[in-house]
């Protein structure tokens, strides 16, 4: 009888907890993540079917799209995380396989929509660790490591023909030519996704090096080369071509290309930095940040003397105030006409830097150089306030008369952000930008002009390497869908 009695009681208690449990995620406040200019409302509580069959348990099972994914991708049918990522990655699915220890099904999920893992491992904005439910309760789950993790994993253990799923080909794919302007993280997502599916695909880049960014943007101690190139290698081998050192407009014809190819991709990017517009910006110590990590990366670094002051506090500016160190900066700051909240740089990447000794000097705007025969040797700043948003969605900087100082520094490096270059498209062929010089593309991804598309920074403005991948991905199939039912231009 104490038995029974002591079971029922144990059973209510147990129905007790689970009742506090389930009230009180029915009343539970919901919450936003902001990404990447709005916010994005998350359910309350996501209990969508596994994504993955539970009959694919072998380390080596052959994997489909259709095996792959059970639900589509749309907003309200993936889990937090997924629908933060701009890409959409499978970051629940691979996790549940690495958790398993079949890593190759792990690779090949985080594979599914980008040909980068192990790059943006080490390079992501994260924010599917910002939307992590595991976070609402303590520590986020390291999704970005995860998938460097497993990237590695394969690298070191797999042949390259197998880290990709299976993905079944286009039926005559193989009739139609892309072309593909740009060979960064745009550029080489939608040739990966289109060469996978039999297309012939051509990318023209004006490097010596594909990659983009990834190869002449974010330094050696962040991403070694190595990873970049095997990435880049796992895309070719589906029969890619490239075309490096081509500058199109120079070495050839736009005109000719569209011509020639029976739908072209624009994924040049914004690559061209902005400059303060001051006067002596041409003075010896005085770099731009994107031209800086580029020298620094094919291996010709600049010298930046004892004292380094970095303009700007996003991604940028992060990567150049890391390298500037590592070259013999004694005294590395950062000058920022905000604070460390409102930075575009996430707020981990600002700590690695403290944690280096960078200090960060806000609420302060450059306003001159000042040099002696030719050479710089100081920066003159104006304190800041903040003021109201701005039609960008940031607090409006207003500098306060009388504040103004001057700082003593070998080297200035300008990290401001960078704008299109369109200039190598016909003038006659009536393309439309936006008023930033964007290039305005339609829900397919194709501008104004038949046949041609646009993606990454080029159509969205200078943001982070997963939206550029996500917009290379989407493109994508704005392509596929154009050529369906099309005839080839060759036959």
């Amino acid at each position: 009888m104490a038995n029974v009695f002591s079971e029922v009681l144990s059973g209510t208690v147990a129905l007790y907890k689970g009742m506090r449990v389930t009230l009180g995620y029915m009343f539970k406040q919901r919450f936003n993540v902001p990404y990447p200019e709005k916010k994005h409302p998350l359910p309350e509580r996501f209990r969508g079917v596994l994504r993955i069959k539970d009959k694919i348990d072998s380390p080596t099972a052959p994997l489909t799209w259709q095996q792959a994914v059970d639900v589509t991708d749309k907003e309200g049918a993936m889990p937090p995380c997924m629908e933060a990522c701009p890409d959409h990655q499978h970051a629940r699915d691979y996790i549940r396989f690495i958790s398993q220890r079949q890593f190759l099904l792990g690779l090949q999920i985080s594979r599914l929509t980008m040909p980068y893992p192990g790059s943006m491992g080490r390079a992501c904005a994260r924010p599917c660790e910002q939307a992590c439910r595991m976070g609402e309760e303590g520590e986020s789950i390291a999704i970005c490591q995860l998938k460097r993790f497993v990237a590695d994993w394969g690298r070191e253990n797999v042949p390259m023909e197998q880290w990709d799923p299976v993905v079944n080909k286009v039926k005559g794919a193989e009739r139609y030519r892309i072309a593909i302007i740009g060979g960064g993280p745009a550029g080489m997502t939608a040739a990966h996704m289109l060469g996978r599916k039999g297309y012939g695909v051509t990318v023209f880049d004006n490097r010596a090096v594909l990659g983009g960014y990834f190869s002449v943007g974010i330094p050696q101690h962040r991403l070694p080369r190595e990873i970049v190139d095997e990435e880049n290698e796992s895309v070719l081998r589906y029969g890619v071509e490239a075309r490096l050192n081509c500058t199109v407009g120079k070495d050839i014809e736009f005109r000719d290309i569209y011509k020639e190819f029976d739908a072209v991709l624009l994924s040049t990017g914004a690559t061209v930095p902005n400059s303060l517009g001051f006067e002596g910006e041409d003075m010896e110590g005085i770099y731009k940040g994107e031209y800086f990590l580029e020298k620094v990366c094919l291996g010709q670094p600049p010298k930046v003397g004892k004292k380094v002051i970095v303009i700007g506090l996003g991604l940028t500016a992060v990567d150049c105030a890391r390298v500037a160190r590592r070259l013999g900066g004694e005294i590395v700051k950062f000058s920022s006409q905000h604070t460390k909240k409102e930075a575009p740089a996430p707020e981990h990447e600002i700590a690695d830097c403290e944690g280096e000794g960078i200090e960060v000097i806000e609420l302060v705007n450059p306003v001159g150089f000042i040099g002696e025969n030719g050479k710089l040797t100081a920066l003159k700043l104006v304190k800041t306030k903040l003021g109201e948003l701005d039609s960008s969605g940031r607090r409006r900087v207003i500098p306060l008369p009388g504040t103004e100082f001057t700082i003593p520094t070998d080297c200035v490096i300008t990290a401001i952000s960078r704008k299109c270059d369109y200039s190598y498209l016909p003038e006659d062929m009536d393309f439309t930008f936006r008023r930033n010089k964007t290039v305005k593309v339609d829900e397919n991804y194709m501008t104004n002009v038949d046949g041609v598309f646009a993606a990454g920074d080029g159509v969205i403005g200078p943001w982070n390497l997963i939206s550029a991948i996500a917009q290379g991905r989407f493109a994508s199939g704005g392509v596929e869908r154009y050529l369906d039912g099309k005839t080839p231009k060759k036959g």
